[in-house]
């Protein structure tokens, strides 16, 4: 399964279908340039996770274009019949992992999310939420330890 579809299908809403951005056409083309240049300075990287050769999770990460001590997490997706498994939780750690190995300069990890809950257990701080689009920002200094029990 491409990792598109595990965006889409872990994004499915109780109506059936999951919002345009999170779309195959819409991730598709920003999966494949992340794959075609991997070296660059900020070019996105994705990890996946895989069961028995399959594609069920993926997350990414980035260095910011805005701050170039500042890295973002992309989007992570899990395929719901994965989920609560412990997945995400791996993919969120290597991510970090990876971040702490690229940034020698320090810096701080942002990402915008609609379930705060999951990033405070990291160690994120949160600020407020967004009005529009339900998310809040939190962000955790690179040199910050950044773990939580499995």
């Amino acid at each position: 399964m491409h990792a598109s579809f595990v965006i889409a299908e872990a994004f499915v809403g109780p109506d059936g279908t999951a919002p345009e951005r999170y779309s195959p056409c819409a991730t598709i083309p920003k999966l494949a340039a992340a794959f075609e240049d991997p070296a660059t300075f900020w070019t996105p990287r994705y990890l996946v996770a895989e069961v028995n050769g399959q594609v069920v999770a993926i997350g990414g990460y980035a260095r910011s274009r805005a701050a170039g001590s500042t890295w973002e997490l992309l989007l992570g997706a899990t395929l719901p019949a994965y989920q609560g498994r412990g997945i995400g939780h791996a993919l969120v750690l290597a991510r970090w992992d990876a971040i702490r190995a690229e940034a020698t300069d320090g810096g701080i990890v942002m990402v915008s999310t609609r379930r705060p809950a999951r990033f405070l257990r990291y160690g994120f701080s949160a600020g407020p939420v967004n009005p529009d689009t339900g998310a809040t920002l939190m962000w955790l200094p690179v040199a910050a330890e950044g773990r939580a029990a499995a």
